[in-house]
């Protein structure tokens, strides 16, 4: 009796394991699963060539400039992201903040930011003209940040800061335009721009 329920267990079992759909489930899958690990953060990170965002900035206080090219270097941007994405992973998942740092980030195209300070006296509707010509590169964009003196420095103790302004076209990338009004800019002014369309 037990020799029979062996025998009919080991035909079932040849019977299951040599099916295709078993072996498509123990190796196929497995070997498609780790190929998409692999292959989704470089293809997410397949975004075309770097593109250069040429800032002008209009501002009195002389001590912006300084700040911003600091701030939107790209290697600050890309150790930035890194932080936030090893925050998002701790705050997750308690305790895996150290496994962030050894998995490989995904090297995203980081746009390269020329801050440019216009002379004294400019003003954004002079600008306009150079904001929107079409005679700049393929991959050459431009923005305009105007930031008055109170946005640096209150009018008075208790008063509140003014706000900056980004001008910046339609052609402007969504993460640049975030990255000129990100963090980095409210540093120095401590208040979110007003985004105008040139």
């Amino acid at each position: 009796m037990f020799n029979r329920i062996r025998l009919v267990a080991t035909r079932e079992f040849l019977t299951t394991v040599t099916s295709k759909g078993f072996l498509i489930g123990v190796f196929v899958m497995p070997l498609i699963g780790l190929a998409l690990t692999f292959a989704i953060p470089k293809i997410m990170a397949q975004r075309g060539a770097q593109i250069t965002v040429e800032v002008a900035l209009i501002e009195s206080s002389g001590t912006l400039a300084d700040t911003l090219r600091r701030e939107l270097d790209p290697e600050v941007i890309i150790a930035r992201r890194n932080a936030g994405r090893r925050a998002a992973m701790e705050q997750a998942a308690p305790g895996t903040g150290d496994m962030a740092e050894k998995a490989p980030a995904p090297q995203l195209t980081v746009p390269k930011f020329i801050v440019k300070v216009l002379p004294a006296g400019s003003t954004a509707d002079a600008e306009k003209g150079w904001l929107t010509a079409q005679d700049i590169g393929e991959r050459a964009r431009r923005a305009l940040l105007v930031v008055p003196p109170e946005a640096i420095t209150q009018a008075s103790p208790g008063a509140d800061y003014g706000l900056y302004q980004l001008y910046a076209p339609r052609n402007l990338p969504e993460d640049a335009e975030d990255m000129l009004q990100g963090r980095h800019a409210r540093d120095a002014d401590h208040r979110a721009p007003a985004r105008r369309r040139p």
